[in-house]
């Protein structure tokens, strides 16, 4: 295969003729409010989706996801997935991945954006990451005009429901395995612009605890307090983070209860708990079951416990820091010095490395405060980090990473 005629000056120059019209969507996208629960304003977003990313040479898809069920059993409704696929009889081939949906719902106070200064703009999902997807569009705009863009297939995935644990897209990235070995993952570079290295595995449980209710003054002694005995429950949990140093135990959320003169019969706990590799879930898995086991000896009390690691550690390998050294050099072509970081945040690459293929995360643009209302992303790094996505597209395409996929 002979080389493709292109520089770094020739993606620089592609990149400035469309990053104008492309960065000035950013304010339109953040000022939809989507949600991960927010239906009509997924669909408002997906529907912008549709209108940028079709005017490239691809077929898309509109998946239908879910309903999902929840912690507490209940249905969730989750929205619909966008797969873009270009050339897939192309000998190289290459996924990518990004997700619309927020953390932001109708609800919460944070939903207007403002400039902090000329390259600086605050706003929901503004990083995370409505940037990356126009980082994304950015770069493919630029790469469908290079020589040789021909030689390289790709498919893009845009999932709704990433940021709760990505339910309903999770067989939709597993199957990506039976069609690609090397993944870019839009998410946002770390706070010092590194991508990420590995990530900790990420999962989601909830217990339930019945006790029996009785009238304080009456009958006290009869009653089994389902609020105390999930408070026992949650500092040997909170302990958990002594005994397993290298994992995260974090109760978010707790309720029950009601008038004060009854005994609570019912309460509730929601827990976050990370890992970083995936040989220490078993061991995690078992201790839990032996406090939910001594918890459920106590007279009168029942704990029931959900969830399971819907993310797995996202570890690193040979293959991975050959893709990173490869992404590293594209960015030294425009001017860019890169490393990357360990994160503890989860994203779906780490379900796309589970799954096999060979991952890079972390290759979107740079701002900070992702998840909360000091969200912000610095603009220029739009243009900066898709120029260095095209430069590693035009490489692969090249086959610079053919030894991988063997």
């Amino acid at each position: 295969m002979s080389p493709i005629d292109y520089n770094a000056e020739a993606i620089a120059g592609a990149i400035k003729v469309h990053a104008p019209g492309v960065v000035a969507l950013l304010p339109q996208w953040c000022a939809i409010n989507s949600g991960s629960t927010n239906l009509v304003g997924l669909g408002l977003m997906r529907l912008e989706l549709e209108r940028h990313f079709s005017t490239l040479p691809v077929r898309m898809d509109i998946i239908p996801l879910g309903p999902e069920e929840t912690l507490d059993g209940q249905p969730l409704l989750v929205g619909h997935a966008l797969r873009f696929t270009c050339r897939p009889e192309a000998e190289e081939q290459l996924f990518l991945c990004g997700h619309y949906d927020t953390v932001y719902e109708e609800s919460h106070a944070f939903q207007q954006g403002q400039w902090l200064d000329a390259n600086t703009f605050n706003a929901p999902g503004a990083i995370d990451m409505k940037g990356g997807l126009l980082t994304l569009l950015l770069a493919l705009r630029a790469f469908e005009e290079l020589p040789g863009h021909d030689r390289l297939g790709w498919e893009l995935l845009i999932v709704p429901d990433e940021e709760i644990g990505s339910p309903g897209s999770i067989p939709l990235l597993r199957e990506v395995a039976t069609r690609h070995r090397l993944a870019l993952v839009f998410e946002p570079a770390m706070s010092n612009g590194n991508c990420v290295r590995r990530r900790m595995g990420v999962g989601s449980f909830q217990a339930t605890v019945t006790g029996r209710a009785a009238h304080t003054g009456r009958d006290f002694a009869n009653g089994r307090n389902a609020i105390a005995a999930l408070s026992r429950f949650l500092l040997k949990v909170e302990a958990l983070n002594s005994e397993f140093p290298q994992a995260i135990f974090n109760t978010g959320f707790m309720s029950g209860g009601g008038a004060v003169n009854v005994v609570p019969d019912t309460a509730v706990a929601r827990f976050n708990m990370r890992v970083e590799k995936v040989d220490d879930i078993p061991p995690i898995r078992a201790r839990v079951a032996q406090l939910v086991e001594a918890a459920n000896r106590e007279d009168g009390i029942k704990l029931e416990w959900r969830g399971s690691f819907n993310r797995p550690p996202k570890e690193i390998n040979p293959a991975t820091e050959a893709m990173f050294r490869l992404y590293q050099s594209c960015a030294l072509e425009h001017g860019v010095s890169l490393d990357w970081t360990d994160s503890g945040g989860g994203s779906d690459g780490s379900n796309l490395a589970a799954a096999g293929i060979t991952t890079l995360d972390g290759v979107g643009p740079r701002g900070g405060n992702l998840h909360s209302e000091r969200e912000y992303i610095l603009v220029d790094s739009i243009a900066e980090r898709a120029a260095i996505a095209t430069s590693f597209m035009n490489a692969v395409a090249e086959g610079a990473l053919h030894a991988l996929k063997e």
